[in-house]
């Protein structure tokens, strides 16, 4: 249906007038007159670039525009914002415009929300034609075409639950080189709800030989799939919601008793992917796996569940298939949806419209058993017809086709006085067992004197508000979700699917705050840790409420602080059932400062008195200002210099203003800015950058080591400054080489003598003279890091560039054979040089080891060549810091809880990384010496661990080896998964540290690497600490 969406809108009848008036807005009809601005986004049109001065934003001049819709006129269960648009782009809500990321802009969003508030140019966020309040949610964004070629970009749907709504494979559009056009990506309408029931069935007697041994008392049951939007449900064997027997090793999803906020029964073809989750793990060995699954659906009636088969389908992406069952394939053929209005009175007469599909000529319907009359059938889709005369209360409408083929819609129509209320917030929506928790439900036709039950328990002290809210308390109940019924007087009634959960009271406490600092104008995220939350948790920091607030688990809340004044505040958090905890003293606010910058390239110059510099580049990091396009609001930037040793931020330094560099094109998260020192007198001067968040009250220096250890006068940019015409060295070209030897200099300066020789570290090379100003020289093999060129001239005068060129680990000819072995003999595999350090302790852990570590690049892969071995039940994990100096990923693995798969578990360990400048976006390793190439299996391969992933679910990426032999474990990680595109012509700097840890990451082995005396292994509950990683450059 999708792929036909842009050639069929116009040759099929239109699901309503409404939406035809979209379509038909949205291509002119077909025909590609229309108003004569069909595809080109022109003022006037609704898209923002012009028409009557209400517009939300302004199509940029040489940007296309596209618009997507979903619609969810067949259900109305959601809301404006509540879906995202989710695709191979991202996307700046300052300025509606999207950028093609093949990498899902590494799947951190934002996505463009999709709204129901109108157009753009009437000042909502949907696309031109679109009307406010149709259930139909749309966007229109700008995007930027290439110049070079096509760009196709792919994109599904997410809930306001970071769930998965698509069906099918992921939805595509194609993006015209240099377009300026409007494109209509296709849409997605979500499916009306059906009138069948599912039921699936997993025999733990029959599970695959991975998954065993099964213990029921330890290893709990879960179930997720497209029928619940992936939400994942508890499954229990206890005789209960569909379980025919307690006790007897089965589980059972029973559909419609876990109907979730956006679910419904099920329509005929409908195809349902699902997975089974055993103690967290996902019933998966690469694919899902069938041992043991069995489904049923009711085809044939209300109560006769038959057994349907069961096989693998591939998921959105294509890559892995999942467990799927097709309801009433080539049978049933009939659904019905809603039927409006859907109460009147008990003496009958009221006209109706059913809605559903499938309806056929001399169909019939009834109320609650009773034939309506006047019964019309418009369409395949729409049946009008009278209501009968009934007694109070809801009844099932059921239509029959003349063939006997039926549908039911079980509460459809209501007989009685009033209206039908509904339901749309329960707060709060948790409390103990013990009940008299004071809640707040919120909706609308809520009548005096109405009654709330919880589970089927009635409420107490119900108080009628107004018809848009009641209050009442709930009763006594045993633990779990339960759903909420508000039932108005006449029998009219509305219920709230796992509206309220009853939980165990536990003891809430708070440990800390990671980390305990932050900026006086919030916005930070950090994590607060302890014991006893409960979802829905509220946190306060000095008083002030925090923001986007996850609760994690019963000991770990993320949010984000609020603005606050200078000094220290308590933390508190306070329970949906009102229970709370204060941390005195918990989280200390600071003046704002840029969370991290560092003095790119150069870092040394040789200036000549009263000219300006080349170039300085400065890159800077602050979380939630310089991710997006265009420079960070509120960032002032500039460069400086001064006495060699000096205080910046004393007397004797010069700054100047230095401006945004737009043209970065491997900035990532970074924002770079550029300028220029002029020095006016000769000698040898420190240059740095520098960078405010509170227009120059508060500055943070940056040195080419970055602010993560504050600013040192070593790492300093150093400046040479001579009068004109002096010896001097001014550059090196190019600026990095392998540590083998063999790069090809050529030193640039003035002032050269034939005979003249370039030296490194004072070791003398075979020098080529050009001219005065040329020099060329190869390099010999050096350790990694920078170095300081010199040239000396026949008179024995020697000019020198400090830090003028680095030795890095880049490959110079050939890669390591990747076949889990590692050789450094036959000069076929690795060369010793990039041996990257040893551990000389000796493991405490029997067979296993983790002795040394080899680390090299080129333009593809990073390498690491593990020389070790594990048990099955251990692992080798190396964590892997892509932006070294940001502390921008994950530091405390702690806070890490993701066990779907082996490695995953393993990975969320006790490590917590207190090296400065380090926190890990990726990890990598194997379970049990277990091996991938390039796809994605659950006991090895690459996970992102830090944001857009998140602590409980980690992203496998795709592209990995990981090769384990008999006692080495070797990966090459592409750089297209680590930084999103190749390695960027400014280098890196990345850092890692290797671990050998048990199956579930709470005990670890001594060995370590790099070897780190602060780290000597431990028991499960004992931190530990990583004081040293390796830090490296790769460009």
């Amino acid at each position: 249906m999708r792929s036909a969406m842009r050639l069929g809108w116009c040759s099929v009848a239109t699901r309503s007038a409404l939406l035809g008036f979209i379509l038909a807005a949205l291509l002119g009809a077909c025909g590609g007159g229309g108003n004569g601005h069909g595809d080109g986004g022109d003022a006037g049109d609704g898209d923002g670039g012009g028409g009557d001065g209400k517009a939300r934003w302004v199509k940029p001049d040489g940007y296309a525009s596209v618009t997507f819709f979903v619609d969810d006129t067949a259900n109305q269960t959601y809301s404006g914002g509540a879906l995202e648009w989710k695709g191979s782009f991202v996307y700046d809500e300052q300025t509606n415009i999207i950028t093609f990321d093949a990498s899902w802009g590494a799947e951190q969003g934002p996505y463009p929300p999709l709204y129901d508030d109108g157009p753009i140019s009437e000042g909502g966020h949907e696309m031109v034609g679109a009307v406010a309040g149709d259930h139909i949610f749309s966007a229109e964004v700008y995007v930027k075409a290439s110049g070079s070629g096509d760009q196709e970009f792919q994109y599904g749907v997410i809930n306001e639950f970071d769930n998965w709504i698509w069906e099918g494979p992921n939805g595509k559009f194609v993006l015209p080189r240099d377009s300026t056009e409007r494109i209509a990506a296709p849409g997605y309408f979500i499916h009306a709800f059906g009138t069948y029931d599912l039921i699936v069935k997993l025999d733990t007697a029959k599970l695959n030989s991975g998954f065993l041994p099964f213990d029921p008392a330890v290893d709990k049951i879960y179930l997720k799939g497209t029928m619940n939007s992936w939400d994942k449900r508890q499954l229990l064997d206890n005789g209960q919601k569909g379980d025919a027997a307690a006790g007897d090793g089965i589980y059972t999803y029973h559909h419609a008793e876990n109907l979730g906020p956006h679910d419904g029964l099920l329509y005929a073809g409908q195809h349902v992917q699902f997975v089974f989750l055993i103690g967290d793990l996902e019933y998966k060995r690469g694919d899902a796996l069938s041992d043991g699954v069995s489904a049923f659906t009711n085809c044939d009636g209300p109560t006769d569940f038959a057994e349907v088969p069961v096989f693998l389908e591939p998921e959105s992406r294509g890559k892995i298939k999942n467990t799927t069952v097709i309801v009433c394939e080539g049978g049933g053929g009939v659904a019905l949806n809603s039927v409006v209005p859907s109460s009147g009175p008990p003496e009958g007469g009221t006209a109706v419209s059913v809605y559903g599909s499938g309806f056929a000529a001399g169909a019939r319907v009834s109320f609650g058993g009773t034939d309506s009359t006047g019964v019309t059938v418009k369409s395949a889709t729409q049946i009008d017809c009278t209501t009968p005369a009934h007694a109070p209360g809801p009844v099932t409408v059921r239509v029959t086709n003349p063939d006997g083929s039926f549908a039911e819609l079980a509460s459809g129509f209501s007989f009685g006085s009033g209206e039908r209320p509904e339901i749309l917030f329960v707060e709060p929506g948790m409390g103990p067992t013990s009940g008299g928790t004071r809640v707040k439900i919120t909706g609308r036709r809520f009548a005096q004197g109405a009654t709330v039950s919880f589970g089927g328990a009635a409420a107490t002290a119900v108080a009628f508000t107004s018809p848009v809210e009641i209050s009442c308390t709930t009763p006594a109940h045993a633990i779990g979700k339960v759903p909420v019924t508000v039932t108005n007087p006449g029998n009219l009634s509305a219920t709230f699917p796992d509206g309220f959960e009853y939980v165990e009271g536990g003891v809430l406490r708070l440990e800390r705050v990671s980390p305990a600092f932050g900026s006086t104008k919030g916005g930070d995220t950090v994590t607060v840790l302890g014991s006893g939350f409960a979802s829905g948790a509220q946190v306060e920091f000095g008083g002030i409420a925090a923001t986007a607030i996850v609760v994690q688990n019963a000991g770990s809340i993320q949010c984000q602080t609020p603005a606050h004044a200078e000094g220290s505040v308590s933390v508190r958090v306070i329970n949906p059932d009102l229970q709370e905890a204060t941390l005195p003293n918990g989280f200390s606010y600071q003046k704002p400062a840029v969370d991290w910058a560092i003095l790119q390239y150069p870092l040394s110059l040789a200036l000549t008195a009263g000219e300006a510099s080349p170039t300085i580049y400065c890159r800077v990091y602050e979380s939630g200002v310089t991710e997006g396009a265009g420079p960070g609001a509120g960032i002032l930037a500039q460069a400086g210099f001064g006495p060699v040793g000096s205080d910046p931020a004393g007397g004797g330094w010069s700054f100047s203003d230095m401006s945004f560099n737009s043209g970065c094109g491997d900035c990532g998260n970074n924002d770079e800015y550029q300028g220029q020192i002029t020095i006016a007198n000769p000698g040898a001067y420190d240059y740095a950058c520098r960078f405010s968040m509170d227009s120059g009250d508060t500055w943070v220096v940056a040195d080419g080591n970055g602010t993560m250890d504050g600013y040192a006068s070593i790492n300093a940019g150093k400046a040479s400054v001579e009068t004109a015409g002096a010896f001097r060295v001014r550059s090196v070209t190019p600026p990095a080489g392998t540590i083998l030897g063999g790069t090809l200099l050529t030193v640039s300066g003035d002032g050269f003598e034939s005979g003249a020789a370039v030296q490194i570290d004072g070791q003398a090379l075979s020098t080529t003279f050009v001219d005065a100003h040329t020099l060329r020289a190869t390099t010999p093999a050096h350790a990694p890091g920078p170095v300081t060129v010199a040239v000396k001239n026949p008179s024995n005068d020697t000019a020198e560039l400090a830090n003028g060129f680095s030795y890095v680990l880049r490959l110079a000819a050939g890669r390591p054979v990747i076949d889990g072995a590692i050789d450094t003999a036959s000069g076929t595999d690795w060369a010793a040089p990039f041996l990257a350090g040893e551990n000389a302790a000796g493991s405490n852990w029997g067979e296993n080891f983790a002795d040394r570590l080899y680390l090299a690049f080129d333009d593809t892969n990073l390498y690491l060549g593990i020389a070790g071995k594990v048990e099955p039940a251990n692992a080798l994990v190396a964590y892997l810091d892509v932006d070294f100096g940001t502390q921008a990923g994950v530091r405390d693995m702690n806070t890490l809880f993701d066990n779907d798969g082996a490695l995953d578990n393993t990975i969320s360990s006790i490590c917590n990384a207190s090296a400065a400048g380090f926190g890990a976006e990726f990890a990598a390793g194997s379970k049990g010496m277990s091996s991938v190439e390039g796809g994605m299996v659950a006991d090895a391969g690459l996970r992102r661990i830090a944001a857009p992933a998140s602590p409980g679910d980690f992203w496998w990426v795709d592209g990995a080896i990981v090769k384990c032999g008999s006692e080495a474990v070797e990966m090459a990680l592409p750089w297209q998964s680590l930084l999103g595109g190749p390695l960027p012509s400014g280098g890196r700097q990345l850092a890692l540290f290797v671990r050998l840890l048990n199956q579930d990451g709470q005990y670890r082995s001594n060995d370590t690497l790099p070897e780190d005396s602060a780290d000597t292994g431990g028991p499960t509950g004992q931190s530990c600490n990583v004081s040293r990683v390796f830090v490296f450059e790769a460009r």
